[in-house]
């Protein structure tokens, strides 16, 4: 195991994350707390997209930042994979199973927001619905298309990024992301939030 207190032990400050993540792989908690601080935002983001609850994104967050820890040695650094492919994968299913769990419960929330949002000034309450409308749009998408949509505009990975998360190849993710745009214009095309929309899905 790596002594983090050693004066030798490197400065991680300008490893990668895959770079990292062989030191963790080492024992390095030092390299750990590193990644750790850089993909918890992204971990956060992700799973609060699946399930639109803050303390659960939270919770999901903490359970891949465990599983890094606890199963770094299943990230296979020579398969050059990105560190943040795996985690989209590995955040994507956590989130998936948290929502399954809260699913029972969603009704009750569902059911107190038009009192919530009839408290808003009217211009909050239209940005509100027009962003509800945005998410129902994005959850009527197909899975793969949803999240490669996600990955690409909201997380900003290339195409080959995203074909390492998908476990496909370019071309294919390429062409999730097209049809994803395409359904969500047929969506979004006759309503005011396809204005909010127009900067994502232009071809």
């Amino acid at each position: 195991m790596l002594n983090d207190n050693h004066p030798e032990a490197p400065s991680f400050a300008a490893f990668s994350d895959e770079r990292l993540m062989l030191e963790v792989q080492k024992g390095s908690h030092s390299a750990y707390e590193m990644v750790a601080r850089r993909v918890a935002p992204m971990i956060f983001r992700v799973a609060f997209r699946v399930v639109r609850d803050q303390q659960v994104a939270e919770d999901v967050m903490q359970q891949v930042l465990l599983k890094l820890w606890q199963h770094a040695a299943r990230f296979d650094v020579k398969r050059n994979v990105q560190l943040k492919s795996w985690l989209f994968r590995v955040t994507q299913h956590a989130a998936l199973d948290a929502l399954r769990r809260q699913t029972p419960n969603l009704s009750s929330e569902q059911s107190a927001e038009p009192e919530d949002q009839q408290a808003l000034p009217d211009a909050q309450a239209m940005q509100q619905q027009l962003e509800e409308e945005v998410r129902r749009a994005m959850d009527a998408l197909p899975e793969r298309q949803k999240l490669a949509l996600q990955l690409v505009h909201f997380e900003e990975v290339t195409h080959a990024e995203l074909a390492q998360a998908m476990e496909c190849s370019v071309k294919a993710a390429e062409s999730l992301v097209i049809r994803a745009r395409r359904k969500l214009h047929q969506l979004l095309k006759t309503s005011p939030a396809w204005d909010m929309m127009i900067g994502l899905v232009r071809e």
